[in-house]
């Protein structure tokens, strides 16, 4: 596991005089490659990434209307005075979230419309420019990344562009004089500036969360611009060093504080009276809009005794400014011996550790003892704040304005950024990301849905970024397959920190020289190309790739065998290998490791040498589909060949590896399988009656085990069964062609005695929705040689189970109408499997002679102990 390190500024590709560094494009917040991992994951209907794109397709910010809204005018100029949250920030997210949709579908109507937002800041000169005009200013973050995905389409014409870069930096960008200084008045018409002139300097007078802000959005600014000066300026300022010697010095200091001033939440902070604090003369003095000031050595944030919600809002904003640098090739994560990371367990374990006991009555983890940080105990530092207005005394969990709003038990907005970041990117121990992880699963069970699961989800291999390199500069892209890789183009980690034991493993320490400088693979050059040399036993190096559709593919190695002893080995997603040693040749040879099958979207391909050290070296890998091999006996299953889709089921994917996965065998011909997943938390409502299994070649199933827990419970609840394997109602020869196979299960108290012991306590009276943790069944086929296929495992309504299997179910109870029709003006009683039970409802007590059960009223569930 890859460890934090102490800061070590890391400054490749530049100087502090202004050599000019080759940015990556599109490189804020996604590279190339996030957008084709996207792309290809939507496109072949993988989850969690296709739910998540239907909700971005249909977000209020994409199916916005009123996009061309004319901005405010001013006397006739064209002003963004008041309410920047509607004019920047509001558009920005409606102009980002179209470009992106053009980028996932090549629709031209999505970036027209972004194209049309951008537009009509071409004539604006004029931005809020005093009190928090730094805050307000940032908020054309969005614009900017909308402007970063746009930059290559032809529909934006190259004068448009340029009248929104103009926008940007109005007056005119400069590194000698100070614009805002020279233009900035508190008047409409005499302010001159726009969104540089604003930000440029952060915000040294508030709360860092404020100068952090602008320092994102100025870190933006210098990517789109293609501008390093500018993008050094946040991050130089972002580290605390020194400004760079072609540019502006940051602002002076130390600040001094003169006079308190009384407020409601003395108990929490001191407030110094603004008027009264004096300026020293110290160059680039270092505010708290910077990182070692605004988390300080503990974790805690500057603004801990402020309130919660601008530390969880602002945590996030940290992580985002960090991902933009590290896209760049810097890594801010590791600063400062992982203070990000230092300040988000900090604030998680205040909030999410009050929310879960206090609020929740320890729902989502056992109760344990409140982290309650103070002066006495250690846990809270006293401190006076960079800017002087404000000097911290203990945690404050109000609002800063008032003790009426309680602000403790604020929620990150984007866990699933940090969890991404840390656990899949970075590697890190799982001890060290309990509060992420808790974070992170908090908001899955409450959103219903997986974090990220569009814009940041990546499965267990994908830490790094697929492409290729010219003049050693990466170019982000993942290579569509079937095709060729070259062996030297395996993931890209960063520039600034060390891939190792994440997109590649070697025994070397010395850090390559020729081709790329990213990692210690060993590259050297044969002919007029570049190959993988210096193999040892154990290593490996991944590639993350693209493909169109589910098959079988055959896996090629161009390599050179000079000893005997030598093999290579491939495998996808953490699955199967295949491979085996090489026989011995002149020069570089294709050799065939084996067939693999590979799911429609993106994966990654991990090499790995095995045997004598130094026996092979590797030019490419081709990948060639084929036909599915006859010598194929295994029911070896896992995500890869399985995928819920949509609307059939609430199953879905948590983790690329062991979702489905043969882990025993009832009989030699019959393989088990098993729904897991490590962090596997399926919510089903209890209105979900039934369950069904469709696919081929499904002869029998045999349900064995379930894990669950029901609401309100501590401990997960595991039942087996030793039933046979029939179902409630199962069909066969369905399907067009007669090969498929539908088993239903009906999961309510009146189940039957093969499903009941495993479910039957989740349809108890009062049992609302569960959470299902696994589930263990046995699959036999009519043949073993046949290829046996799940197509859906889901749960059902019954009116939801009809729609979808209606036709086949035409001759079972269940083609019984499901919705109840009132008779005689009484409410008509149903059955579960849809027979009319005979009760007059028009008598008070008329439920009382009925059995216990689920029964179907007025087209609501009625469950009756």
């Amino acid at each position: 596991m890859k460890k934090m390190i102490l800061l070590c500024v890391c400054l490749a590709g530049l100087n502090a005089m202004g050599q000019q560094r080759v940015f990556k494009h599109p490189g804020i917040s996604y590279t190339q490659a996030d957008i084709d991992r996207m792309r290809a994951m939507v496109d072949a209907g993988q989850e969690p990434y296709y739910s998540a794109f239907l909700e971005f397709k249909e977000s209020r910010y994409t199916t916005y209307r009123d996009y061309e809204r004319p901005l405010p005018v001013h006397e006739g100029q064209p002003v963004i005075w008041d309410n920047p949250n509607l004019w920047l920030d509001e558009f920005g997210q409606v102009a980002f979230h179209n470009a992106m949709m053009w980028k996932l579908t090549d629709e031209t109507s999505y970036a027209d419309k972004a194209v049309a937002v951008l537009n009509r800041y071409a004539p604006v000169r004029s931005i809020k420019p005093y009190g928090t005009n730094c805050l307000d200013a940032s908020k054309a973050t969005m614009l900017i990344e909308a402007a970063e995905l746009l930059r290559d389409y032809e529909g934006w014409k190259p004068e448009d562009q340029q009248g929104f870069k103009d926008f940007l930096v109005s007056p005119g960008y400069s590194t000698v004089e100070d614009y805002y200084a020279k233009y900035s008045s508190s008047d409409t018409l005499e302010n001159r500036v726009t969104v540089y002139w604003n930000i440029f300097q952060g915000d040294s007078g508030r709360h860092g969360n404020q100068g952090l802000y602008g320092l994102r959005t100025l870190m933006a600014m210098g990517i789109y611009l293609d501008n390093d000066t500018i993008y050094d300026r946040a991050y130089r300022k972002l580290l605390s060093l020194s400004h760079r010697q072609d540019d502006l010095p940051y602002p002076k200091g130390p600040k001094i504080p003169h006079g308190v001033q009384s407020h409601v939440n003395d108990e929490y902070y001191i407030l110094y009276d603004v008027s009264k604090i004096t300026v020293g003369e110290e160059e680039d003095y270092g505010y708290d809009d910077e990182l070692k000031y605004w988390i300080w050595e503990n974790g805690q944030c500057q603004e801990a005794s402020r309130d919660q919600g601008h530390i969880m809002d602002g945590m996030c904003n940290m992580v985002d400014i960090a991902r933009t640098a590290w896209n760049q090739g810097d890594d801010v994560f590791s600063a400062y011996g992982g203070r990000i990371l230092q300040g988000i367990t900090y604030a998680a374990k205040y909030n999410y550790g009050w929310y879960n006991r206090e609020q929740m009555k320890n729902k989502y983890w056992p109760e344990e003892e409140l982290f309650e940080p103070t002066v006495e105990n250690g846990q809270f530092i006293r401190r006076m704040a960079r800017c002087a207005r404000w000097e911290s005394l203990k945690i404050n969990p109000w609002s800063e304005n008032n003790q009426t709003d309680w602000t403790r038990g604020k929620q990150f907005h984007s866990p699933g950024t940090m969890w991404m970041q840390y656990k899949v990117r970075m590697g890190l121990p799982a001890d060290s990301l309990l509060w992420v992880q808790r974070a992170f699963d908090v908001k899955k069970a409450e959103d219903g849905s997986m974090p990220g699961g569009l814009l940041d989800y990546r499965t267990v291999w994908m830490a790094g970024d697929g492409g290729t390199f010219v003049d050693s500069r990466h170019v982000s892209g993942l290579p569509a397959l079937p095709g060729t890789i070259r062996a030297v183009d395996y993931d890209f980690y960063s520039l600034a920190a060390n891939g190792e034991g994440l997109t590649y493993h070697d025994k070397g320490t010395e850090k390559c020289k020729l081709y790329r400088t990213d990692g210690t693979v060993e590259i050297e050059t044969v002919g007029d190309g570049y190959v993988v040399t210096g193999m040892e036993d154990g290593e490996w190096m991944n590639y993350s790739f693209t493909v169109a559709k589910d098959g079988y593919y055959r896996i090629w190695a161009d390599a050179e065998v000079s000893v005997v002893g030598g093999a290579l080995y491939a495998a996808v997603d953490n699955g199967t290998a295949v491979g085996g040693e090489l026989p011995v040749g002149q020069g570089f040879q294709e050799h065939e490791l084996g067939v693999l099958r590979l799911r429609a979207g993106a994966s990654v391909l991990r090499m790995t040498v095995k045997g004598t050290d130094n026996a092979v070296r590797l030019r490419s890998i081709r990948v060639e589909e084929t036909a599915r091999p006859s010598e194929e006996t295994d029911y070896v299953w896992n995500s890869r060949d399985y995928s819920t889709p949509i609307g059939k089921g609430e199953i879905l994917t948590d983790q690329s590896d062991k979702l489905l996965v043969s882990n025993r065998y009832a009989s030699e011909l019959v393989p088990t399988f098993t729904v897991v997943g490590e962090p596997m938390e399926y919510h089903i409502t209890s209105d979900k009656l039934y369950l069904a299994i469709h696919g081929v070649n499904l002869n029998m199933v045999a349900f064995q085990e379930a894990t669950y827990r029901l609401p309100g419970g501590m401990d997960d609840e595991t039942k087996a069964s030793t039933s046979g394997q029939a179902a409630t109602y199962s069909v066969k020869g369905c399907g067009a062609d007669g090969d498929e196979q539908l088993f239903v299960w009906q999961l309510d108290s009146s189940a039957n005695r093969r499903i009941e012991p495993l479910l039957g306590d989740c349809y108890a009276e009062g049992v609302e929705a569960y959470t299902l943790k696994g589930l263990c069944f046995a699959v036999n086929g009519e043949s073993l040689y046949k290829d046996t296929r799940i197509d859906d495992i889901g749960f059902y309504t019954l009116e939801e189970l009809m729609a979808h299997y209606g036709e086949d179910l035409k001759d079972t109870p269940l083609s019984v109408p499901p919705i109840p029709m009132e008779r005689e003006g009484t409410s008509a009683v149903y059955r579960i499997d849809g027979t009319r039970v005979p009760v007059d409802t028009s008598r008070p007590d008329w439920c009382v002679a009925l059995p216990g059960g689920i029964y179907i009223v007025d087209g609501k569930k009625l469950v009756l102990p």
